[in-house]
């Protein structure tokens, strides 16, 4: 999926710099639910869809996607 970076961010260990163009598919740590997250938070446009919203500077509403959330004792309570 390509996008384009409309806010300077960091992901991983990498900072993708405003005006740069991407390819996920090129990138081994850049999924395409990475790619909406990105988009959905403002950061970047993905090329064939409508432009993104704009960034907010105290957050941003994300849509994830496919997340899955390991279970542990303390979101059950005690383990006996």
């Amino acid at each position: 999926m390509k996008f384009t970076v409309k806010h300077e961010f960091k992901h991983g260990f990498n900072t993708y710099e405003v005006g740069n163009s991407h390819d996920s598919d090129n990138l081994d740590d850049v999924s395409d639910a990475d790619v909406n997250m990105f988009y959905s938070a403002g950061w970047a446009d993905i090329e064939g869809q409508e432009p993104g919203p704009e960034a907010k500077p105290i957050g941003a509403e994300l849509e994830v996607q496919n997340v899955k959330h390991n279970v542990t004792a303390a979101d059950v309570g005690e383990v006996k």
